[in-house]
């Protein structure tokens, strides 16, 4: 008799505890479908959670956070103690009893001269031209744009620009012949045309308190042309001041208008007492490209600064 098959030990008939054989010979549970496919169960042990302790902490983004921090900490303190280079603005100083006086412009009566008015867009405003140096005193009380137009023999330039109130004193070269201007501008405005000759007198250069030995002294604002001065007066002081962040820009001009030196030029504030400028046509002229007041005294001597 074989009693193999009742052997309590056979593998066969053993069922490891946990397995998924085992709890598919248990029976349903209630409200469980049995023949409805059994979920797979876990091999092994179940989850301890001392396991963890084994684990490495993962700890490189506190170390990547503190070395941001410490860069961070570096790069202000090399910052601040870093070179800082001074920019020194010399001072000027106007004396406050000289009064602002307008813009310089020779005299009429020595010049070829003309004069334009008008409210509204003109075109065909003539003048007869020697050649040379030419010099343009613009006026506008304009709602919008200012702008004047200077054509002759086929060459054309706009010497003005701008727009709302204007008034400024600039040059321009034109060849001998008739000039042709035109004006845009809504608003009173107003030109002078200026052409010095050779019979236009010099500046004087007489002496006065702050000018013992003689000088010329001018005290304005803007853009202007002064002269003609001779080439014996190669004193110059000159001083700016802008209240609205301006540049100035001091350009010696002969006498058919052209520019042969910059003696100054400058930003926000300058202050020069006593250059010598050399080289000087005779006569000649200082053009001074300008936004804010300007200071300037000319003489054959050094000047008292």
């Amino acid at each position: 008799m074989d009693f193999s098959i009742c052997d309590p030990y056979d593998s066969s008939m053993r069922q490891r505890r946990g397995t998924t054989e085992a709890r598919g010979m248990l029976p349903p549970e209630p409200g469980q479908d049995p023949g409805a496919t059994k979920p797979k169960g876990r091999l092994g042990r179940r989850y301890d959670p001392a396991w963890n302790d084994w684990n490495a902490p993962r700890r490189w983004p506190g170390i990547l956070l503190s070395c941001v921090i410490v860069l961070g900490f570096l790069g202000i303190v090399i910052w601040h103690f870093r070179p800082h280079s001074t920019v020194h603005h010399p001072k000027v100083v106007f004396n406050p009893l000289v009064k602002v006086l307008p813009l310089y412009l020779p005299p009429v009566r020595a010049t070829r001269a003309a004069t334009f008015t008008g409210t509204h867009d003109a075109n065909g405003l003539h003048f007869e031209s020697d050649g040379g140096l030419l010099i343009l005193h613009a006026q506008c009380s304009c709602e919008y744009n200012f702008v004047v137009t200077i054509s002759n023999k086929g060459l054309e330039s706009i010497p003005v620009n701008d727009t709302g109130h204007v008034n400024t004193v600039l040059n321009a070269t034109v060849p001998m012949g008739p000039v042709v201007l035109s004006v845009v501008g809504q608003g009173h405005w107003y030109l002078q045309l200026l052409q010095p000759v050779a019979t236009t007198p010099l500046i004087r250069t007489p002496s006065s308190p702050s000018c013992p030995r003689g000088c010329f002294t001018y005290f304005s604002s803007g853009s202007d042309v002064v002269g003609p001065f001779t080439a014996a007066d190669k004193y110059v002081t000159f001083k700016f001041l802008s209240l609205s962040n301006g540049s100035v820009a001091v350009h010696v001009l002969n006498e058919q208008g052209f520019g042969l030196q910059t003696p100054f030029i400058g930003r926000i504030a300058l202050s020069a007492p006593n250059k010598v400028l050399a080289s000087l046509p005779n006569p000649y002229f200082l053009e001074i490209d300008a936004t804010g007041f300007w200071s300037l005294d000319v003489g054959r001597h050094p000047i008292r600064p």
